[in-house]
């Protein structure tokens, strides 16, 4: 059950990032939120709603803003997720925080920040999937490897091509414009 709750913290953000960050403009079609309350279903609102609703061990709004493609290793440990367990989620997302991406008709990809509070040259970034379901974003909970045939069955294997690509070209702009920050972002 451990090692499945690493998993989940590790796929949505696992580390040590403070979730708002000073009010620089990382690149030019890039927006930075805060760790607020989500209040409209933007990709990175969703994104940071699932991982409240991890730390609070809620299932059903975790399970409510995701794609439904869900891999076994995934639906098992969210099956095993109660307010009582949600304690590793709690540290391991405490303070990650996300940057609004590019979307790419119904896929969208925002960029996962994660910073270490004692050593603020350790920024980690991943890209975060999210696709859009009648009319609302879904957050994907796989790794892009256990994607394929979902992305292929819904036609948007080219827009995660394109997505990638994106995040491939504007990951090191935005890593290098956090990382001169001058402070780290504070905590909700």
């Amino acid at each position: 059950m451990m090692l499945r709750l690493l998993l989940l913290s590790f796929l949505l953000g696992m580390g040590m990032f403070a979730n708002s960050l000073i009010a620089q403009q990382p690149a030019s079609d890039t927006k930075i939120h805060p760790n607020t309350e989500p209040t409209t279903q933007s990709p990175v609102e969703v994104y940071l709603a699932v991982n409240e609703a991890l730390k609070a061990g809620d299932v059903s709004v975790v399970r409510g803003l995701s794609a439904p493609f869900i891999p076994k290793e995934m639906d098992e440990t969210l099956k095993q997720l109660t307010p009582e367990t949600a304690a590793p989620f709690k540290l391991a997302l405490k303070n990650v925080s996300a940057l609004d991406g590019k979307i790419f008709g119904d896929l969208a990809v925002i960029i996962k920040c994660d910073r270490d509070d004692r050593n603020p040259n350790n920024l980690d970034t991943d890209p975060i999937f999210l696709v859009r379901i009648d009319g609302q974003w879904k957050m994907l909970l796989a790794e892009s490897y256990h994607l394929k045939r979902y992305l292929d069955e819904r036609k948007l294997a080219k827009q995660f091509t394109d997505a990638m690509s994106w995040y491939a070209m504007n990951e090191q702009k935005v890593r290098q414009q956090l990382l001169n920050a001058k402070s780290a972002p504070s905590s909700k």
